[in-house]
């Protein structure tokens, strides 16, 4: 009997082995162009951006993460994680203590510099390309979610998040009169963000019109002129912490802006927006249609 039972457990653990790492090896190529081969599961990992340590712990693997930056601060457990410095300026001592299977990174800020110093000390560093709308934002998800052995948890989540996307859509196709909305994200000299942007996106998904949709440039600068002539139904401005409130002050002052004179200026939560996460896109979606719509 003993032996029937030592023998199930051998068995059911070979499954539980096998069924976990039967995507692996993995063949994957980079942001960068650079050519990954994957033996095994990355048990100790480096993430250099907060929205790469929150889509680590989406996919139930927070505790493989040994070091992220000083910003990683969602979920609360990710505040405990040894820092490794910013994404901009990592501590390069630090990350090479740490012995880290795989650094992941992003593309967008990324200086080229920096990757090769950390390539020449014999690390492995994985970037992920820009987020700039869903599919981007979904395809760079799947593909940690393959690296890190959570393929089916990863496809499960963008599956109940195209599910939510897709209710919000039902709602903004009998919207009769669509409303324009400017998007600040920087002051004292004002900026927005353009169509081609992940922020563009999560506007045109939530059935608005963002006033710099056409732009060319992804974060153009924007005068006041330039918005009063647009005359917005809705001004959206950035958490940018104390200034937030001065800012939606001086727009208090034009009174010639539709979205003054119906006291349609509010205050967004910037991790909501700016970081690129499955959950959080879609909860982004779905707040400025409530905000700019009323429900």
């Amino acid at each position: 009997m003993k032996n029937k039972v030592v023998l199930y457990l051998f068995t059911t653990l070979t499954i539980l082995y096998i069924k976990s790492t039967k995507t692996f090896p993995l063949e994957i190529k980079d942001a960068s162009g650079k050519q990954f081969k994957f033996n095994r599961i990355p048990n100790r990992i480096i993430s250099l951006a907060p929205s790469i340590t929150e889509n680590l712990f989406l996919l139930g693997v927070g505790k493989k993460i040994v070091g992220n930056t000083t910003y990683c601060d969602f979920p609360e457990e990710a505040k405990k994680i040894e820092k490794v410095g910013t994404y901009i300026q990592p501590n390069i001592e630090k990350i090479v203590s740490l012995f880290p299977d795989i650094i992941f990174i992003p593309k967008e800020g990324m200086k080229k510099e920096l990757i090769f110093k950390i390539q020449k000390l014999g690390l492995s560093i994985f970037v992920f390309d820009v987020e700039h709308d869903l599919d981007s934002l979904l395809k760079n998800f799947n593909i940690l979610a393959k690296i890190v052995g959570k393929e089916k948890e990863g496809k499960k989540i963008t599956e109940e998040c195209k599910s939510r996307l897709t209710k919000i859509m039902q709602k903004t196709k009998k919207i009769k009169s669509r409303k324009k909305v400017f998007w600040q994200i920087n002051a004292p000299v004002i900026m927005t963000s353009s169509g081609s942007t992940l922020q563009g996106n999560i506007l045109k998904l939530a059935g608005a019109i963002n006033i710099a949709e056409s732009s060319k440039i992804n974060y153009p600068r924007y005068s006041k002129e330039e918005v009063i002539k647009q005359n917005p139904d809705v001004i959206m401005i950035i958490d940018m912490g104390v200034i937030t409130q001065d800012e939606i002050n001086k727009w208090k002052k034009y009174k010639n802006i539709k979205a003054v004179r119906e006291n349609k200026l509010f205050a967004i939560d910037a991790n909501l927006v700016s970081r690129p996460v499955p959950t959080r896109f879609v909860e982004a979606v779905e707040k400025i249609y409530e905000i700019v719509y009323g429900y």
